[in-house]
């Protein structure tokens, strides 16, 4: 079972709302699913409300995946700089916000990303396309932003590559959290999470996980964790901890061919 112990406590007249909210942008006209599995990975830890906000076809295939995902649409096949003030609105009423996974790269899109975290300044993970984004101006990454690369990501971020060893990578990650001042989640056979002052090394997972999707449910469950008042570091440690133990029990119960359901219907039993 994970150490949960960084959990509050739910108190018995507790109303909807206060274990948590998070907001997912995510998602495209191409990349129609991830905005259904970030949300997913973020129910399944127990979070009170999850709202999706999604671009293109998602907005009509998201909200089929769970009947507790709010979904709000933005006209058109991928977020536009014409959707931030639709999301900063939607923003005002949730704990974390976590974006990337799904948008795509076109120049507006990553123009949006950009102006909703300067916009935002709460707790943030940011994942996928939009690590493209913030790494053209990592001056928006704060110190309650969670980062989630993988290698040629955290290529892409800080210009340079983490090393082939587990104690290269171990410094690189700790320097770039220092010079992004933020926390950093480098996703890899180990995963490698640093705010600076920490690092820890987490070895769960099996080869079976380096598959499409895996890492849009870790990116949920982080934000799940950070919206039931986890701070950064220890919320991306446990994340890392529970995506890769729920991949280890799906290929045990399901074999090499589990789906991202198996993985998911996991992560609650393993926070239970």
């Amino acid at each position: 079972m994970v150490e949960t112990s960084g959990l509050p406590v739910r108190e018995a007249d507790a109303v909807k709302g206060d274990n948590g909210h998070v907001l997912v942008v995510a998602g495209s006209d191409r990349y129609t699913n991830t905005p259904a599995i970030v949300s997913l990975g973020s129910l399944r830890t127990g979070v009170d409300l999850v709202t999706a906000a999604l671009p293109g076809r998602s907005s009509s295939i998201t909200p089929g995946f769970a009947l507790n995902i709010i979904s709000e649409p933005l006209r058109g096949s991928y977020l536009e700089e014409k959707h931030t003030e639709t999301v900063l609105e939607l923003a005002e009423d949730v704990d974390v916000l976590a974006i990337g996974p799904g948008l795509g790269r076109e120049p507006e899109t990553m123009a949006a990303v950009r102006s909703i975290m300067e916009g935002y300044g709460g707790k943030v993970v940011v994942d996928a396309d939009a690590i493209h984004a913030v790494a053209e101006e990592p001056e928006v990454l704060e110190e309650e932003t969670v980062i989630t690369p993988h290698v040629g990501e955290f290529e892409v971020l800080t210009g340079g590559h983490p090393g082939e060893t587990l104690e290269g990578r171990k410094d690189a990650v700790k320097e770039a959290a220092k010079d992004l001042g933020c926390t950093i989640l480098l996703k890899g056979v180990e995963d490698i999470i640093s705010d600076r002052d920490n690092l820890e090394v987490n070895t769960t997972g099996n080869p079976y996980m380096a598959r499409g999707g895996t890492g849009d449910v870790l990116t949920g469950i982080t934000a799940g964790l950070l919206a039931q008042s986890m701070d950064p570091f220890p919320a991306a440690v446990t994340a890392a901890e529970i995506n890769g133990e729920a991949g280890e029990k799906a290929l045990e119960e399901n074999g090499p061919g589990f789906l991202l359901e198996d993985m998911l219907e996991e992560v609650s039993e393993l926070l239970g």
